[in-house]
């Protein structure tokens, strides 16, 4: 998950996938909003869903850049156990149960995946389930990064795996760098169609649209 921490572009993007994957994953929501018809709605709409599938081709390939070079560095993947280990300590110190959160996100990620057979409503459940669980695991996570102890270790790891990384693939650093810049253009354009949506929406109350 997001996913972003230290003061450089390049190790924030590096610990912004770590973030993901320990949290077992990212996910990139689609706006819901009301069916709108119209050219103007259909061509924002696909102007997101493009944006979207560009994030995730750079995820994909940076994901397998960090992979790459977390297998070729045993240091460097027991780094990363120790610094999640330290978190879920942290996480536990204040009272939440970072494991039972994890595997409960992996089992509605599960269902959510092999959701045919169930109803809308089902997996509309589903949904809001994985979101508010998400929410509640991403709130304590935050608490967590501002210890002083694990941003010490956050730190060292970022620049160690973004090392690693650059070693494993000369385009590492431009392929994070034009990730970072998709998400802004992906969030952008989903802000924008949210804004025109409300102002859609607006001009369609009594009295929202122009005074004759």
């Amino acid at each position: 998950m997001s996913a972003t921490m230290i003061h450089r572009p390049m190790p924030r993007l590096v610990l912004g996938l770590f973030l993901a994957a320990f949290a077992g994953g990212s996910v990139i929501a689609q706006p819901a909003g009301q069916g709108q018809g119209g050219a103007e709605t259909q061509q924002a709409r696909k102007e997101i869903q493009e944006a979207q599938k560009q994030v995730r081709d750079l995820q994909q390939q940076v994901g397998e850049i960090r992979k790459s070079a977390i297998e070729s560095n045993p240091e460097l993947k027991e780094q990363r156990g120790d610094l999640r280990d330290l978190m879920k300590e942290k996480m536990k110190a204040e009272g939440h149960k970072p494991d039972e959160k994890l595997n409960r996100l992996e089992e509605l990620r599960t269902k959510l995946q092999e959701s045919d057979d169930l109803s809308q409503k089902e997996q509309q459940e589903l949904r809001g389930e994985y979101q508010k669980v998400m929410q509640t695991f991403r709130q304590a996570q935050q608490k967590t990064l501002k210890d002083p102890e694990v941003q010490k270790a956050r730190k060292k790891f970022s620049q160690d795996l973004q090392a690693a990384m650059k070693e494993e693939d000369p385009q590492a650093e431009e392929l994070m760098q034009e990730l970072e810049q998709a998400r802004k253009d992906f969030r952008k354009k989903v802000q924008e169609r949210l804004g025109n949506m409300k102002q859609g929406q607006g001009q369609g109350r009594p009295g929202g649209g122009a005074q004759q």
